[in-house]
């Protein structure tokens, strides 16, 4: 699934096979469609410009970077950067990409605008902040991950998260936490999420859990930072958590699979997608 516009009027969705469809969540109905065969593998990671009128996406093999017109399925351009993680700017204009550097690209064009900023090594273990004000990289040789500020390139904090590999990486809506997800635990009480300042990579929360192999497969926030929801994996379910307890506030029970992303809109809505093959929206009792 790849998630709400910044306004929350649209929510793109991927298709198992890597078809994707822009919706108007307000009426159910869909707005565009572009079809599988543009791909040369299905897409593995997507992100929607704020208005919406662009997408960028790439495939788990070759990490190359396609942005597309989401009206017309027409391709603006290729990138042929290694990517882990983009993220397009608040105005649309810009995509900002991480794969073993930071590179900044011009939308409209496609050549990059960066090139006389001081050149960033990342990791390929990395997310974006919204609007890709800030970046967190983990590294792979002593597992620490680096909040950096994106215009600056400069760190804003580093600190020890002991994985390398986590199942899910986010920012809150304002940038100012990083949350992640680990692995299961085979049963014994593990750290599921955990939740750090980005700005001075202070551990906030752990949310523990005993689930056998209970791993989170997505995460997002709230729009006012103050909840995460995880999507449970194999226990098909969505669960909620408050941000500065760790308790859990709610669970939405639907969906018939795995339950693999789950995205949360600026207008409050929650939707989630699964191995199931349908995306489901909630909204939280109280909000």
């Amino acid at each position: 699934m790849g998630g709400f516009s910044r306004d929350g009027s649209a929510l793109l969705t991927v298709d198992a096979d890597g078809g994707m469809r822009l919706w108007d969540p307000a009426t159910r109905t869909c707005r565009s469609e572009i079809p599988v065969d543009r791909f040369a593998a299905p897409c593995t990671r997507v992100c929607l410009s704020s208005d919406a009128r662009r997408l960028a996406t790439s495939n788990g093999m070759n990490r190359r970077v396609r942005v597309l017109d989401t009206h017309t399925g027409r391709e603006d351009f290729p990138l042929e950067a290694d990517s882990a993680a983009f993220a397009f700017s608040d105005d649309g204009r810009q995509l900002a990409v991480a794969g073993w550097w930071l590179e900044i690209y011009d939308v409209a064009t496609g050549q990059r605008v960066d090139r006389d900023a001081p050149r960033l090594e990342v990791s390929l273990d990395s997310a974006f902040a919204p609007g890709a004000r800030r970046l967190a990289s983990i590294a792979r040789d002593d597992q620490r991950l680096t909040v950096y500020d994106v215009a600056t390139r400069r760190p804003l904090s580093t600190f020890a998260v002991g994985t390398t590999d986590p199942r899910a990486m986010v920012f809150s809506p304002d940038g100012e936490r990083v949350a992640l997800s680990n692995h299961g635990g085979g049963g014994r009480m593990h750290e599921a999420i955990r939740i750090w300042s980005a700005s001075s990579g202070d551990k906030l929360v752990t949310i523990p859990t005993t689930a056998p192999d209970q791993h989170f497969e997505g995460l997002a926030f709230s729009p006012d930072g103050a909840l995460i929801a995880a999507a449970g994996g194999e226990d098909r379910l969505v669960h909620v958590y408050r941000v500065d307890t760790g308790v859990e506030v709610h669970t939405f029970a639907g969906h018939e699979g795995a339950v693999r992303s789950v995205c949360w809109s600026p207008t409050g809505l929650i939707a989630s997608g699964a191995d199931d093959g349908r995306v489901l929206l909630w909204t939280l009792p109280g909000r």
